[in-house]
């Protein structure tokens, strides 16, 4: 094989090889989308993650993930799921870092900076996964509060427009 073919082969190869990644750290509070993702639903949860009432200490992403880490107390971290509680068609997961493994099943590892943090994918755009820092100081474990949580709707005219069936 002729060098020149050679090498033109191996560059086409190796270009579509190889990843291109996107990642960065984030000034204010962001999430990635979806195009066809409603634009009243995001900018009701952009709005909530923006809300002055809540400290953005730091987020960063990568691709379509990010990382959103916030500090406040108890109250403040009531107040940011009772609101994002109200964001129609999300669900929220709710877990805690900080606390004794349980065996067989790893601890999380520790939020980089604040005292809760927010993670989602635009791959599962209706999934905010919260994640608390039992570790902080500012967080008071009796004092937490958990919004009223519903069932899925399990019927046509339950559901509410954007929700997923």
């Amino acid at each position: 094989m002729k060098p020149k073919l050679f090498l033109a082969i191996l560059s086409v190869v190796l270009s579509t090889t190889i990843a291109h990644a996107m990642a960065g750290k984030l000034k204010s509070p962001e999430l990635a989308f979806p195009a066809e993702f409603p634009s009243e639903r995001r900018e009701k949860i952009i709005g909530v993650l923006k809300s002055p009432e809540f400290v953005f200490a730091s987020g960063d992403f990568i691709n379509w993930n990010t990382h959103l880490n916030y500090s406040g107390s108890t109250t403040n971290l009531n107040m940011f799921l009772e609101k994002v509680s109200k964001c129609p068609g999300f669900v929220i997961s709710l877990s805690f870092t900080g606390t004794k493994a349980i065996e067989g099943i790893a601890e999380l590892p520790p939020i980089p900076e604040g005292d809760w943090e927010v993670s989602h994918s635009a791959t599962d755009p209706d999934h905010l996964y919260i994640r608390v820092n039992l570790h902080s100081n500012r967080i008071q474990m009796a004092e937490l509060y958990l919004p009223e949580i519903r069932g899925a709707a399990d019927s046509a005219h339950e559901k509410g427009p954007g929700l997923k069936p």
